[in-house]
Protein backbone atom coordinates (compact mmCIF):
# COMPACT_ATOMS: atom_id res chain seq x y z
CA UNK A 1 0.00 0.00 0.00
CA UNK A 2 1.42 3.63 -0.97
CA UNK A 3 1.80 6.09 1.82
CA UNK A 4 -0.68 8.99 1.90
CA UNK A 5 0.81 12.51 1.48
CA UNK A 6 0.20 14.78 3.88
CA UNK A 7 -2.66 16.74 1.96
CA UNK A 8 -4.01 13.27 1.58
CA UNK A 9 -4.43 12.78 5.65
CA UNK A 10 -7.16 13.20 8.02
CA UNK A 11 -5.05 15.91 10.18
CA UNK A 12 -4.12 17.72 7.21
CA UNK A 13 -7.89 18.02 5.98
CA UNK A 14 -9.04 18.66 10.24
CA UNK A 15 -6.39 21.37 10.38
CA UNK A 16 -7.30 22.96 6.48
CA UNK A 17 -11.60 23.06 8.32
CA UNK A 18 -10.36 24.52 11.25
CA UNK A 19 -8.32 27.33 9.41
CA UNK A 20 -10.62 27.83 6.96
CA UNK A 21 -13.76 28.37 9.51
CA UNK A 22 -11.54 30.23 11.39
CA UNK A 23 -10.77 32.74 8.29
CA UNK A 24 -14.57 33.21 7.16
CA UNK A 25 -14.94 33.98 10.95
CA UNK A 26 -12.18 36.55 11.37
CA UNK A 27 -12.83 38.03 8.01
CA UNK A 28 -16.91 38.00 9.35
CA UNK A 29 -15.49 39.98 12.18
CA UNK A 30 -13.53 42.19 10.59
CA UNK A 31 -16.18 43.48 8.12
CA UNK A 32 -18.64 43.84 11.20
CA UNK A 33 -16.21 45.89 13.14
CA UNK A 34 -15.33 48.42 10.19
CA UNK A 35 -19.02 49.23 9.00
CA UNK A 36 -20.35 49.60 12.90
CA UNK A 37 -17.17 52.15 12.81
CA UNK A 38 -17.79 53.72 9.59
CA UNK A 39 -21.63 53.98 10.80
CA UNK A 40 -20.37 55.86 14.01
CA UNK A 41 -17.96 58.06 12.21
CA UNK A 42 -20.60 58.99 9.50
CA UNK A 43 -22.89 59.87 12.30
CA UNK A 44 -20.46 62.04 14.46
CA UNK A 45 -19.35 63.40 10.94
CA UNK A 46 -23.14 64.37 10.47
CA UNK A 47 -23.62 65.90 13.44
CA UNK A 48 -20.85 67.79 13.59
CA UNK A 49 -21.94 69.44 10.07
CA UNK A 50 -24.93 69.84 11.39
CA UNK A 51 -23.47 72.56 14.42
CA UNK A 52 -21.41 74.25 11.74
CA UNK A 53 -24.48 75.05 9.63
CA UNK A 54 -26.26 75.85 12.81
CA UNK A 55 -23.74 78.10 13.70
CA UNK A 56 -23.42 79.86 10.36
CA UNK A 57 -26.91 80.17 10.01
CA UNK A 58 -26.84 82.12 13.44
CA UNK A 59 -23.42 84.11 12.94
CA UNK A 60 -24.97 85.25 9.21
CA UNK A 61 -28.61 86.14 9.98
CA UNK A 62 -27.90 89.50 10.44
CA UNK A 63 -25.69 89.94 7.33
CA UNK A 64 -28.55 88.16 5.33
CA UNK A 65 -31.07 90.48 6.13
CA UNK A 66 -28.94 94.01 5.52
CA UNK A 67 -27.43 91.88 2.64
CA UNK A 68 -24.11 92.61 3.85
CA UNK A 69 -21.66 90.55 1.42
CA UNK A 70 -18.42 91.55 3.03
CA UNK A 71 -19.27 89.44 6.44
CA UNK A 72 -20.96 86.64 4.44
CA UNK A 73 -17.08 86.17 2.88
CA UNK A 74 -15.82 86.39 6.19
CA UNK A 75 -18.45 83.62 7.39
CA UNK A 76 -17.63 81.45 4.67
CA UNK A 77 -14.38 81.72 4.88
CA UNK A 78 -14.05 80.62 8.48
CA UNK A 79 -16.33 77.82 7.83
CA UNK A 80 -13.95 76.27 4.68
CA UNK A 81 -11.55 76.45 7.43
CA UNK A 82 -12.64 73.86 9.36
CA UNK A 83 -11.93 69.82 8.94
CA UNK A 84 -13.76 68.62 5.54
CA UNK A 85 -15.52 71.30 4.64
CA UNK A 86 -15.48 72.10 0.81
CA UNK A 87 -17.98 73.99 -0.39
CA UNK A 88 -20.71 76.57 1.53
CA UNK A 89 -23.51 78.43 -0.13
CA UNK A 90 -25.54 81.22 1.62
CA UNK A 91 -28.87 82.23 -0.02
CA UNK A 92 -31.62 84.61 0.92
CA UNK A 93 -35.64 83.79 1.39
CA UNK A 94 -35.98 84.02 -2.06
CA UNK A 95 -33.26 81.32 -2.51
CA UNK A 96 -30.76 83.91 -4.24
CA UNK A 97 -27.29 82.80 -3.84
CA UNK A 98 -25.87 85.53 -2.05
CA UNK A 99 -21.90 84.09 -0.83
CA UNK A 100 -21.03 80.88 -1.68
CA UNK A 101 -17.24 79.22 -1.93
CA UNK A 102 -16.27 75.96 -3.01
CA UNK A 103 -16.68 73.65 -6.27
CA UNK A 104 -19.66 74.14 -8.34
CA UNK A 105 -20.58 70.58 -8.66
CA UNK A 106 -20.22 68.28 -5.38
CA UNK A 107 -18.68 64.71 -5.59
CA UNK A 108 -20.16 61.40 -4.91
CA UNK A 109 -18.99 60.72 -1.26
CA UNK A 110 -20.06 64.47 0.39
CA UNK A 111 -22.18 64.89 2.94
CA UNK A 112 -24.45 68.10 2.62
CA UNK A 113 -26.27 69.24 5.37
CA UNK A 114 -28.88 72.60 5.42
CA UNK A 115 -29.60 74.96 8.21
CA UNK A 116 -32.52 77.32 8.00
CA UNK A 117 -31.66 81.03 8.78
CA UNK A 118 -34.44 82.11 11.18
CA UNK A 119 -35.61 85.30 12.37
CA UNK A 120 -38.50 83.81 15.22
CA UNK A 121 -40.86 81.95 12.76
CA UNK A 122 -39.94 83.53 9.44
CA UNK A 123 -37.44 81.79 7.43
CA UNK A 124 -34.65 84.52 5.66
CA UNK A 125 -32.22 82.24 3.72
CA UNK A 126 -30.41 78.94 3.96
CA UNK A 127 -27.18 78.04 4.33
CA UNK A 128 -26.03 74.41 2.43
CA UNK A 129 -22.57 73.12 3.60
CA UNK A 130 -20.86 70.10 1.94
CA UNK A 131 -18.06 68.28 3.78
CA UNK A 132 -15.64 65.53 2.63
CA UNK A 133 -15.97 61.96 3.35
CA UNK A 134 -11.98 61.15 2.45
CA UNK A 135 -10.78 61.11 5.65
CA UNK A 136 -13.89 58.93 6.99
CA UNK A 137 -13.27 56.60 3.74
CA UNK A 138 -9.27 56.82 4.34
CA UNK A 139 -9.66 55.45 8.27
CA UNK A 140 -12.14 52.81 7.02
CA UNK A 141 -9.56 51.81 4.95
CA UNK A 142 -6.67 51.71 6.65
CA UNK A 143 -8.91 49.65 9.45
CA UNK A 144 -10.23 47.36 7.10
CA UNK A 145 -6.65 46.78 5.91
CA UNK A 146 -4.84 46.54 9.35
CA UNK A 147 -7.91 43.85 9.75
CA UNK A 148 -7.22 41.81 7.43
CA UNK A 149 -3.32 41.57 8.38
CA UNK A 150 -4.01 40.93 11.87
CA UNK A 151 -6.10 37.97 10.49
CA UNK A 152 -3.48 36.94 7.80
CA UNK A 153 -1.21 36.82 10.72
CA UNK A 154 -3.87 34.65 13.22
CA UNK A 155 -4.05 32.09 10.52
CA UNK A 156 -0.16 31.66 9.87
CA UNK A 157 0.68 31.70 13.53
CA UNK A 158 -2.45 29.53 14.54
CA UNK A 159 -1.47 27.04 11.47
CA UNK A 160 2.18 27.19 11.97
CA UNK A 161 2.47 24.70 14.65
CA UNK A 162 -0.53 22.19 13.35
CA UNK A 163 0.93 22.14 9.81
CA UNK A 164 4.89 21.77 10.52
CA UNK A 165 4.52 18.67 13.43
CA UNK A 166 3.78 15.60 11.95
CA UNK A 167 3.09 12.14 13.78
CA UNK A 168 4.20 9.48 11.66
Amino acid sequence: MKPLRYYQTFRFKVVASITLVHLVLMLTLVIIVVQGQERTMDRVLHKNAESLARMVAIASRNAVLTENLGTLQEIVRYALHKSGVRRVRITNAQRVVLERSGPAHLQRRWLTVRHTIRVGRYSVGLVTLSLSRASVSQQMAAARDTGLLLTLAALIIGGAPAGCCRVT
